[in-house]
């Protein structure tokens, strides 16, 4: 399934994922291909993160956030603990969601007045990073494969825990 998103930031910030078709074999050899995933909400919440180089899985990596959270900050949490464990790569990274949330939050088109704190912290983080970061908004549980596997890290640290 392909999607595209197009999002006008208010900002330039860092660039936007806008093409019209993405290539979820992730075979493109200039990006890193990084699928984040935050599981459950109003209590017990992890993430989940694959990243893909060349179509292959080279990292995943997975965690139990705790009690007290919600879908949201996960999804957030997410996208900024794989800008950080890909950042020494130093390559082009496609960060794939399937939270419009936290793609728009970050992005500056929804300026919503919950979790600003961690959304500014992500900002900053990205305004630094030493590469292009683009966003892919992706159909959650859409059969997508590394999207099912970053949604089953998550699933197994919330079973676990």
């Amino acid at each position: 399934m392909k999607e595209k998103i197009q999002i006008k930031p208010r900002t330039n910030i860092f660039p936007v994922y806008t093409q019209k078709e993405v290539d979820l074999s992730c075979i493109d050899s200039k990006y890193l291909h990084v699928f984040t995933d935050g599981g459950g909400n109003c209590g017990k919440t992890s993430i989940g993160i694959v990243v893909v180089e060349k179509g292959v899985v080279t990292t995943t990596f997975g965690a139990y956030l705790g009690n007290n959270s919600t879908n949201n900050i996960a999804e957030l949490i997410a996208i900024h603990k794989a800008l950080r464990l890909v950042k020494h790569l130093k390559k082009p990274v496609r960060i794939y969601s399937d939270s419009a949330y936290a793609i728009y939050s970050l992005c500056r088109v929804f300026n919503g007045r919950k979790n600003t704190e961690l959304i500014n912290e992500i900002i900053e983080y990205i305004k630094k990073y030493p590469v292009q970061v683009e966003f892919v908004k992706i159909k959650g549980h859409d059969g997508i494969d590394f999207n099912v596997y970053a949604d089953s890290i998550c699933s197994w640290f919330l079973r676990e825990n």
